[in-house]
């Protein structure tokens, strides 16, 4: 397109030609092939609509954006229209989006290969293209696992691709230490494929199983209302972050030493922690004493932020690998940043504290100036303050 006293002139496909689009307008220029200005002939015959030139810019740039991106065709006009920052003139004569969606649908439509009625299908290369390899940091994504199921089969699946890949960037997957949930096929899966490995449980799901066996049992009120219940609970939480040789003694005390009524109403708690938590899980899973780092919060965290780039709970699969191939430049741009100097997301004063007064509780037990009574109680004020 080429601009000319502000109006519009459209160019010919085999000649350097340029005629204004108005019809019956007699104006055309002729320019070589730098497009330098050789002769112009006639004059219009109608008044000049700059506006069109504007509205057509917004058009281009709208559409364009909904060839390559997933986000909704409204989100995108609306955003457009706010920062083309275009005169009341224009913005008078622009189409609504419900008048530009029908062909801005058909077109994404157009660059959207078909959808597939198998789990086997063919990936276009455009949709399996990657930006150049990078070698990551703790706390970005390193891989996007779509699995049919929760079986221990297809994580052992998974651990093997994964290091097939990771032979191929010639390195080794054997990663130190695993942060995982309670799941057991997924506790299986890396047992038996890294049994080298450190599998720790997340301490925040371990909080939670406690609390919500709390609400199962109907005792939420009594944790609320009575001091000596709400104690004891949280010690029972606070139980992970002690030494893990300590664990087994500490819940036996814990259990010896508390008064009749409690012992009553928490009778099934006990019980179920004692089975769940003790006899049937290994103790090393839950117990995440000496780390820093006891949550899988971050994976949380991002599971709910590619949720809301998707907007929607099951998208098409071409529309999903849009977003990770998005999602994946996000964070390669994010560690760019930080490999030039930018400082990455410090942790709140809250985590910071806490995490200073649980490295000063065990400071002070292993230097003998308190006892294990005493550094489970410490440690349970320390789970009060945790909202995660």
């Amino acid at each position: 397109m080429i601009v000319l006293n502000g109006i519009k002139k459209a160019e010919t496909k085999t000649k350097k030609y340029w005629v204004c689009q108005v019809a019956e307008c007699g104006f055309y220029v002729r320019t070589n092939i730098q497009d330098i200005v050789l002769k112009v002939t006639g004059n219009h015959n109608h008044l000049p609509h700059p506006e069109n030139i504007a509205l057509k810019s917004f058009r281009t740039k709208v559409k364009q954006r909904v060839m390559k991106e997933t986000t909704p065709i409204t989100k995108i006009y609306e955003e457009e229209v706010v920062a083309s920052q275009m005169r009341p003139q224009t913005l008078a004569i622009i189409p609504l989006a419900r008048e530009l969606q029908p062909g801005l649908t058909y077109a994404r439509r157009k660059m959207t290969p078909i959808l597939p009625d198998s789990c086997i299908f063919y990936i276009p290369e455009s949709y399996r293209t990657t930006l150049p390899d990078l070698f990551f940091i703790a706390g970005f994504p390193c891989a996007f696992c779509i699995l049919p199921n929760r079986k221990k089969y297809t994580y052992l699946e998974m651990f093997k691709e994964l290091k097939n890949l990771a032979t191929q960037l010639n390195r080794t997957f054997e990663p130190a230490r695993i942060l995982t949930d309670y799941e057991p096929s997924i506790i299986r899966a890396i047992s038996a494929e890294f049994p080298n490995t450190t599998h720790s449980g997340c301490y925040f799901h371990l909080t939670q199983a406690i609390y919500r066996r709390v609400q199962n049992l109907g005792l939420a009120k009594n944790y609320i209302e009575d001091i000596d219940i709400r104690t004891c609970v949280r010690k029972l939480m606070a139980l992970a972050l002690l030494p893990l040789d300590k664990v087994q003694f500490a819940f036996d005390d814990l259990r010896t030493n508390l008064s009749q009524n409690t012992t009553q109403t928490l009778y099934q708690l006990l019980l179920y922690f004692d089975n769940q938590w003790i006899k049937n899980t290994l103790l090393a899973l839950w117990n995440v004493h000496g780390y820093s780092h006891r949550t899988n919060n971050i994976c949380e965290g991002f599971h709910n932020r590619l949720n809301q780039r998707l907007q929607r709970s099951h998208p098409n699969i071409w529309s999903f690998i849009k977003c990770l191939q998005s999602e994946e430049a996000k964070f390669r741009h994010t560690l760019l940043q930080i490999n030039a100097g930018a400082q990455g997301r410090s942790k709140t004063a809250a985590t910071t504290a806490i995490q200073q007064r649980i490295n000063t509780l065990n400071e002070c037990y292993t230097n003998n100036e308190i006892d294990l009574n005493a550094l489970l109680d410490g440690l349970s004020l320390t789970v009060a303050k945790q909202s995660k």
